[in-house]
C-alpha cells in the first residue's frame, strides 16, 4: 500500500510498499506509480533546504523515471511476445 497524503495527476498514493500489492500491478500501473515518486522527488528537490540534499532527491527522481521507463519497455515486449 503507497501512503502519500498529496495529490499527483488527480490521485493520492500512500508511502508505504506492499510487494504483493505492487506484484499484482500491470506494468502500466507500476509505471504510473513510478511517475507519480519521482514527481514527488523532484517537488522534494525544489523544496529542499540544501543543494546536497536537493541533488539526492533529483538523482532519486532520475531513478523513478528510469524504473517507470523500463516497465513501459517490458509491457511493450510482454505485447509483441
Amino acid at each position: 500500500m503507497w501512503l502519500f497524503n498529496k495529490h499527483f495527476w488527480g490521485i493520492t498514493m500512500d508511502r508505504r510498499f506492499e510487494a504483493r500489492e505492487w506484484a499484482a500491478l500491470t506494468y502500466s500501473e507500476k509505471a504510473r506509480r513510478c511517475q507519480l515518486m519521482a514527481d514527488a522527488a523532484m517537488q522534494l528537490a525544489n523544496e529542499a533546504s540544501s543543494r546536497l540534499v536537493s541533488e539526492d532527491y533529483r538523482r532519486l527522481a532520475e531513478q523513478w523515471l528510469k524504473l517507470a521507463t523500463d516497465l513501459l519497455n517490458e509491457a511493450q515486449a510482454s505485447l509483441r511476445s
